[in-house]
This record gives C-alpha cells, sequence and structure tokens, in this order.
C-alpha cells in the first residue's frame, strides 16, 4: 500500500479497456469449464527447427524467445477468428530483479507473475513487421508485470478485477537442462496424477504451455470439451505451429537484420526513424 506501483494503473487499465472479441465456442449452451472436462492437444517442432528457434532467430530482430511465441499466438488466433488483438495472460517465473532492496539469490522456486498483454498484430501478416510489433509491445509491460498482481490483489485496484483474459501462455524453458544426463534428478516415468480437483473450475478457456524437451519445442493447448472440440483445438494449435516455422524461416534465411526502439532504451526514437537510420548503414560481417 506505499504506492510504489500505483503509477502503472494507468496502463494496465488502458490494457484491459481496448476491446477483444469473445472467443468463439462450439458448445456455446455446454457445461461449466471444469478441471474435470480439461484435454490437452500436443503439437511439436522437429529438432533442427527447434535449434533455429532457440539459436538463431534471436539475432534478426534481437528478441527473446517469449516474444516469438507469442507472435506465433497471436497470429494462430487471427487465422482462427479473423480478429488482429487477443488478450492474453502471459505467466513469467517472477524472479526478475524488481526491487533493488530484495535478493532472491538464496530463494527456490518461481514468484509467479500473471498480468494481461494486449496482442495486436499488423493489417497485413508479415513475419518480420508482425514480430517487431509483438516484441514492442511485450517490451512496454512496466517491470514484467509483477506490478498487476500487486495492485489487483493487494492494492485491490477495482479497475483491474473487472475483465479477465480468456487465454493463458507459459513457456516453462528448457526442460532438457534441468533433468540432463549429468543430472541428480530425472523424471519419473508415471504420472503424477491430477493437478486440480476435477470438482474446480478452469481460470481460461485455452491455456497454452511451450518447453523444449529432448531436442524439440513443444506446444500443449489444454482446453474443455465442454466448450470445444477437439478438431477446432487441433486446428488453431496447427495455426501456432505454422506460424511459428514461417517465423523461423524468414529470420534464418536471406539477410534479414532489423533493430526495434526498445533496443535503444537511453534514446527517443521510434521504427521509421531506426529504419531510415540503418538503410543508410552497411553492415560488415
Amino acid at each position: 500500500e506505499s504506492g510504489t506501483f500505483d503509477d502503472e494503473i494507468g496502463y494496465w487499465t488502458s490494457v484491459l479497456q481496448q476491446p477483444v472479441a469473445p472467443l468463439p465456442l462450439d458448445h456455446a449452451h455446454s457445461r461449466e469449464n471444469s478441471a474435470e472436462s480439461a484435454r490437452t492437444v500436443t503439437m511439436s517442432l522437429t529438432e533442427r527447427e527447434t535449434r533455429a528457434l532457440l539459436y538463431e532467430v534471436a539475432e534478426t530482430y534481437h528478441t527473446q524467445i517469449n516474444e516469438v511465441l507469442l507472435t506465433a499466438l497471436a497470429e494462430g488466433f487471427r487465422r482462427w477468428t479473423g480478429e488482429r488483438r487477443v488478450l492474453v495472460d502471459v505467466e513469467g517465473h517472477g524472479r526478475e530483479a524488481i526491487v533493488s532492496t530484495v535478493d532472491l539469490a538464496r530463494t527456490v522456486g518461481w514468484f509467479t507473475a500473471i498480468y494481461p498483454v494486449q496482442l495486436s498484430l499488423p493489417v497485413v501478416w508479415e513475419p518480420g513487421a508482425a514480430l517487431k510489433q509483438i516484441k514492442e509491445q511485450l517490451r512496454a509491460v512496466p517491470r514484467a508485470g509483477v506490478g498487476y498482481g500487486i495492485l489487483k490483489y493487494l492494492r485491490r485496484t477495482e479497475e483491474l478485477r473487472s475483465i479477465q483474459a480468456q487465454v493463458s501462455f507459459n513457456y516453462l524453458g528448457q526442460l532438457d537442462q534441468v533433468v540432463s544426463g549429468s543430472s541428480l534428478y530425472h523424471l519419473a516415468p508415471e504420472s503424477a496424477g491430477p493437478a486440480y480437483s476435477p470438482l474446480g473450475k478452469r481460470t481460461h478457456l485455452l491455456a497454452f504451455y511451450g518447453s523444449v524437451f529432448c531436442g524439440q519445442f513443444q506446444l500443449r493447448v489444454e482446453y474443455s470439451r465442454n466448450l470445444h472440440r477437439q478438431d477446432t483445438i487441433e486446428a488453431l494449435a496447427d495455426n501456432f505451429i505454422t506460424a511459428l516455422r514461417a517465423l523461423i524461416t524468414h529470420c534464418t534465411t536471406g539477410e534479414t537484420f532489423s533493430y526495434t526502439p526498445s533496443d535503444f532504451p537511453l534514446i527517443s526514437v521510434d521504427q521509421e526513424q531506426l529504419d531510415k537510420a540503418f538503410s543508410l548503414v552497411e553492415f560488415e560481417e
């Protein structure tokens, strides 16, 4: 209640107030979005595509993997709904150095931060332009999104409590690094069992999870069979993977190379000015 995060209220309010069309449902008058009704669709990239995603794509537009994956997510929804905007609750580990007086070095686990992001694509889909636009939208999020939860649940800011995103996204990282061959721990072959009571209610209509395991990027989309058919979600997941492959191809072929304004936080410059400036520069290997 110190007011440290009050300067973010205007930002989060503007994100939630932008109009977003509700997602289409296959069973609009069906039962509840219950935990018992949850089902999952899984799709993967090849090992070669995954290596390109992890180690080559970032060099083209100086992006982080979350920015690439969320660009593919936005395009996947556009192909399904025809809408250029989608509101997504992004989940992060929350371990960023948000407050200088707090040291998390001697702690274990995640300080999960969940915050809404309004993803908006250009009018015409072009991989480079879409990736740069989504990158800037994500980097505009203050303090890695931690302030949203503080304002909504601790500060109890009413403006942030009335709107709920229908989609969630969580990139879990490279699980291969956690359970490598030399690790003391290994993944158990048996199921861990249900994480939630079957009587519980799911928080989102669709939940996207990305991870890298056995050298391959894997996408899992969790949905409710009470609300969507399996073939609908399979088509949506395929849209995501198709858009992701287009981004990988665009960034790893040719001589594409570009910066965006967030790459230069100490100066005020827009994309048009940057493009004009770098068009005058010859880059040599």
